[in-house]
């Protein structure tokens, strides 16, 4: 399989997981208030499959970046109507970082990059994340 195939196959099923531990967890299907969780565990499953990516933070949200793609398996939250128009029906987000910066800013401007979720954890912390929004850190 290709790189590409490689990178969209673990977010879909990072996506699935992340449906399990919703519904387990108690939050709703849409994901909301798990981009934190999602993308640690995302970034991690990434890291062994040996796909360099990066947790992307800010106040409002996480997400995962490959290269200049976001990767958002947690963006069926938004009911941000170009959010809703480049899913296009799916669960998970792959688009090109400048496109999501043009179509939503305020979700998709990083404050800042980590290459480990310990770092983003403490990033969570003197934001005042809510704790069952942190990034797992294993």
């Amino acid at each position: 399989m290709s790189i590409a195939g490689d990178i969209i196959n673990i977010a879909n099923e990072t996506r699935a997981w992340a449906e399990k531990y919703a519904e387990c967890n108690g939050y709703s299907d849409d994901l909301a208030l798990l981009c934190g969780v999602a993308s640690g565990e995302l970034h991690r499953r990434y890291k062994k499959a040996l796909i360099r990516s990066t947790l992307a933070y800010n106040k409002q949200h996480c997400f995962v970046l490959v290269s200049h793609f976001v990767i958002d398996i947690t963006a069926t939250q938004f009911g941000h109507k170009e959010v809703q128009r480049l899913l296009g029906g799916r669960k998970v987000l792959i688009e090109l970082y400048d496109t999501m910066v043009d179509a939503c800013p305020q979700y998709y401007i990083y404050e800042s990059k980590y290459n480990n979720a310990k770092d983003l954890l403490m990033k969570q912390k003197e934001g005042d994340w809510p704790p069952e929004q942190w990034v797992r850190v294993r």
